[in-house]
């Protein structure tokens, strides 16, 4: 090899580019496994928005209810839905066919209408759907192991904690916060969502579920501040990544720019 690699492709790598398209359903059978959200209830869409919901059968409303609580920065991936729900590729065509008058579709990414939007975060009719569908993509969030799309994993370990925190309590999340990963992945930077969490479970009604997961969150917080400690680096010094995130700066931007240094001072050195 020597050194260089195609421009087209290194893009299509990233992520970034004028032709890049994410493959959409071609997702893996370990990611489609669907969110375990066994809440007792479905939020009440016939008597609560009564405008949209005839039309529409519950993977349709689930669509629409998902991209109501996907964080803006991510909203609308379609492989993120079509994974939380489980769906099929020919299942999700079919139900985006169907909620077309209600969405704005640009390739891979889906956004509701600003007028939908504004009907379903009305705090007046939408805070149990919110706190529903909060609730089933932090549970995709928690139980994520593995996927071949970095994409998908970068959600779930960067969002399971604003899900969390926002969710509709159930015992089955306090199971999943108790035995998902990302929690004791917790790294210095991120010290604050440990905090968060924590602080979230305590307000919630006593059960063993919840006690079992507040100790096994303070555990790996005691870890982390020792660690904190012993390094001497303050909670929440934030890595490049996530200083860049807030600088409005892509992810894959900053994995193309790199790329291409190394590349680069590879063919100097040549």
């Amino acid at each position: 090899m020597n050194g260089h690699l195609p421009w087209a492709r290194l893009a299509s790598v990233a992520g970034v580019g004028s032709s890049y398209t994410l493959p959409i359903f071609d997702i893996a059978a370990n990611d489609v496994k669907g969110s375990q959200c066994n809440l007792s209830e479905c939020p009440p869409w016939k008597t609560h928005f009564p405008e949209i919901a005839p039309a529409l059968n519950k993977r349709d409303r689930d669509i629409l209810g998902i991209l109501v609580v996907l964080n803006a920065e991510h909203a609308g991936i379609i492989p993120v839905i079509s994974c939380v729900l489980g769906c099929t590729g020919e299942d999700m065509n079919d139900a985006l066919d169907r909620i077309s008058p209600y969405v704005e579709r640009h390739g891979a990414e889906l956004a509701l209408r600003a007028n939908i939007r504004d009907l379903l975060e009305d705090p007046r009719r939408g805070r149990e759907l919110i706190g529903y569908y909060h609730n089933m993509v932090a549970m995709w969030c928690l139980g994520l192991r593995g996927s071949k799309y970095p994409r998908l994993m970068l959600y779930a370990a960067e969002r399971w904690e604003y899900h969390t925190t926002k969710s509709r309590r159930s015992s089955a999340l306090y199971r999943a916060l108790r035995d998902s990963p990302f929690p004791r992945r917790i790294q210095a930077y991120e010290y604050h969502w440990l905090q968060t969490v924590i602080a979230w479970l305590r307000r919630g009604a006593k059960n063993p579920e919840r006690e079992a997961a507040i100790f096994e969150l303070e555990t790996h917080l005691n870890k982390v501040a020792q660690l904190l400690q012993k390094t001497d680096r303050p909670a929440g010094s934030p890595r490049l990544i996530h200083a860049a995130r807030r600088l409005g700066v892509d992810i894959q931007v900053i994995v193309l720019i790199v790329v291409a240094a190394f590349l680069y001072l590879s063919t100097v050195k040549k």
